[in-house]
Parts: structure tokens; C-alpha cells; sequence
């Protein structure tokens, strides 16, 4: 029995809400992709900064040399600190992309694939397990990353 006083359900048109995770997987996957890549930045700017110290005059002075290496390997504990913090995050994002989202684009794979390494590698023992994750996940997944193709009606094949 139906009654006057309700509303007919409006139509859902899936192919927005389908174009609508698509784009948030995408946003997920560059936020994430870009945070998790902070730490190599800091990493960089952390070296360049104790080559400085070590290149500075007076350097061979034990006391300068041994205040100015302290400082500079505290600067290394501080940026991988915060290179930790804001890669976190990071992970959080691409693994939501990949598992709930379901982005599939070859070009999130390559550079999933080639950030996890650089984890695996710069952030040692921890990266190991955490680049390590992150491999295992795309790796295991590679078959379903493929190139998206759009055919003239711009229906996605």
C-alpha cells in the first residue's frame, strides 16, 4: 500500500558516484603519495647540512668539530622525526586509496612502488617494514594496475 505523503526515490545515477570514488582515490593517492616523500626532502636538506658543518672553517678544531657534528645529526633525529610524522599520514592515505577506494592507475603504481623503496631504504630497520607493507600491497596487486582507456562515448573501458 502506498502512501501519498512519501516521496518517490530519486534515481541514482551510479556513473557520477563511480567518477566520484575515482577522484577521491586520485586525491588520496597524490596527498598521500606527496606527504610520504617529505622525508626524503628532509633527508636531503639534513645532509646538506652536515656537509656544511663539516666544511665550515675551523672544523678541525676538535670542540667545533664535535659542537657542530652534534648539532648536525640533531637536525638529521629532528627532520626524519618529522619526515615520520607527516609520511605517517601518508601511508594512511595511499593504503586508503589502494584498498578502499580501489585506484588502479599505472601511474600511482610506479610511484608507490618507487616511494615504498625509498622508505625501505632511508628510513632502515622501520622502513623496512613499512616500504616492505607497502610493496607486498602493490606488488600482489600489479595485474589489476592498468592504463585507463576511455572509449569516444567517454565511458571508461
Amino acid at each position: 500500500m502506498d502512501s501519498p505523503n512519501l516521496a518517490p526515490e530519486p534515481e541514482v545515477d551510479l556513473s557520477q558516484n563511480i567518477e566520484s570514488d575515482r577522484t577521491k582515490g586520485r586525491v588520496m593517492a597524490i596527498i598521500g603519495l606527496l606527504l610520504m616523500l617529505v622525508p626524503l626532502f628532509g633527508f636531503i636538506w639534513a645532509v646538506y647540512r652536515v656537509v656544511s658543518v663539516f666544511q665550515m672553517p675551523g672544523s678541525q678544531d676538535p670542540e667545533a668539530f664535535e659542537g657542530g657534528s652534534i648539532a648536525a645529526f640533531t637536525t638529521i633525529a629532528w627532520t626524519m622525526g618529522w619526515g615520520l610524522i607527516t609520511g605517517g599520514p601518508g601511508i594512511i592515505l595511499v593504503l586508503v586509496a589502494v584498498l578502499k577506494q580501489g585506484n588502479r592507475e599505472r601511474w600511482f603504481y610506479r610511484a608507490a612502488v618507487i616511494v615504498s623503496v625509498i622508505w625501505w631504504f632511508l628510513f632502515f630497520p622501520m622502513g623496512v617494514l613499512i616500504g616492505g607493507y607497502l610493496l607486498f600491497i602493490f606488488r600482489s596487486r600489479k595485474s589489476e594496475f592498468q592504463t585507463l582507456r576511455v572509449n569516444p562515448h567517454g565511458d571508461v573501458a
